[in-house]
């Protein structure tokens, strides 16, 4: 048996995991480790977000909404798609594995689905006083640039269907990514509900910066909120329904 060359000696002692990104040769023996899919996945979602101003700030009627729902149906479909996200993610169903004692009956869901609509809507109104307060302070600090709602469209579009539409793409793909998605890769990361909570409440409030300060605030007091009921329930069903409902009554109440 021939001795070990020196990088045959300093391979051996090398991890595993890194072992594997330096076989081969040239350029390609160093091919750093690919990003986790979830987390590309919502790094690619959250960008979008955060960067939406830019792209519909200055559009209005029909070319807001077609790039709204480009921005967030399209593109979000395509993310699950593309990174092979878990669909099952939704009903608190990650894998195969998991125990029929942390599935919830039809019974529980209804239950924790009205529980989620009262809080996360006593949470949306608690997040208004702590907006105004804000705004009251910092008047100048962070000034809006759009609004969904003023870019509603006229008497020419069924308002039910803009309701609907306003309400069901925030509850599925808002719970989905920022809630469900950001859990997995958060507690992945720093190991505790307090670092899930705190982190994910501020990357929801962030990417609501094109209205202001006033949502920003209001919608880290949601996504606490949010994520509190996550964890206990461990199902996004019930805040995808809450998140619903919440938002049909915010699009009610700005109608004319």
């Amino acid at each position: 048996m021939e001795p070990a060359t020196g990088f045959q000696q300093t391979a051996c002692k090398m991890p595993t995991r890194l072992r594997a990104t330096t076989t081969g040769t040239g350029i390609n023996a160093f091919t750093p480790r690919m990003l986790d899919p979830q987390l590309s996945a919502f790094v690619a979602l959250y960008l979008l977000c955060l960067s939406k101003r830019f792209w519909l700030g200055n559009l209005h009627g029909i070319h807001f909404w077609l790039a709204d729902v480009i921005g967030f149906v399209i593109i979000p479909i395509a993310l699950v798609r593309a990174f092979s996200l878990p669909l099952k993610l939704p009903f608190g169903i990650v894998s195969g594995k998991q125990r029929k004692s942390e599935k919830h009956t039809t019974g529980e869901l209804v239950f924790y689905s009205i529980l989620s609509t009262t809080v996360l809507y006593a949470a949306l109104n608690l997040g208004a006083v702590f907006g105004k307060i804000a705004v009251a302070v910092f008047p100048n600090l962070l000034p809006p640039t759009y609004s969904y709602l003023a870019s509603a469209p006229g008497k020419e579009f069924p308002t039910a269907v803009f309701v609907f539409y306003f309400a069901i793409t925030p509850a599925v793909v808002e719970e989905y990514f920022f809630r469900g998605l950001a859990r997995q890769q958060i507690q992945r990361v720093f190991g505790s509900n307090f670092s899930y909570v705190l982190i994910s409440s501020l990357l929801f409030a962030s990417i609501h910066w094109g209205g202001g300060l006033f949502p920003v605030v209001q919608t880290a007091v949601f996504g606490i909120a949010a994520a509190l009921i996550y964890l206990h329930v461990k199902s996004l069903l019930p805040l995808m329904v809450g998140h619903f409902f919440v938002d049909v009554s915010i699009a009610l109440s700005a109608l004319p």
